[in-house]
């Protein structure tokens, strides 16, 4: 698996930017979009005090060390894609053995979530739970946690 890391761009930009560059840094990685996993932490670079976001930011690119080789070419992708969201950034390529990497994969289930994939719920019982909660409470929340003369 191939993780980028944003640091100092807003968190939804770069699900954008997932859309956007899944497939380009796929096929330079001459490996599968599947592979390719994009981490959007709300974090922001301060410098003196000063928030950083979008002015100045680092995206870390976590890989394993079989893709050095397309490093340049991943590096000018994501750069032609950042350039227009980011004023100054740093690309960081991070390798790790693959040895060390462990992964579960529950076969009843598709490995990543899709847009056209839809949840139906077939237990009625859980549908009328969820009408329950509907009701507005009208009383007073505070009651006996205050002193009256307070």
């Amino acid at each position: 698996m191939i993780l980028i890391e944003f640091i100092g761009l807003d968190q939804y930009l770069v699900g954008d930017l997932s859309k956007i560059l899944t497939r380009p840094l796929a096929n330079v990685f001459e490996t599968s979009p599947d592979e390719i996993n994009f981490y959007a932490p709300n974090a922001q670079i301060y410098h003196e005090g000063i928030e950083q976001t979008s002015w100045y930011g680092v995206i870390r690119v976590f890989l394993p060390d079989k893709y050095h080789p397309f490093e340049e070419q991943a590096a000018k992708i994501l750069s032609d894609e950042i350039k227009h969201l980011i004023i100054n950034y740093r690309i960081e390529f991070h390798y790790f053995n693959e040895h060390h990497t462990h992964f579960h994969r529950n076969e009843e289930f598709p490995l990543f979530m899709k847009d056209n994939i839809q949840v139906e719920i077939k237990d009625e019982a859980m549908l009328e739970e969820e009408n329950d909660d509907d009701e507005i409470y009208e009383g007073n929340v505070f009651e006996g946690v205050l002193d009256d003369d307070e």
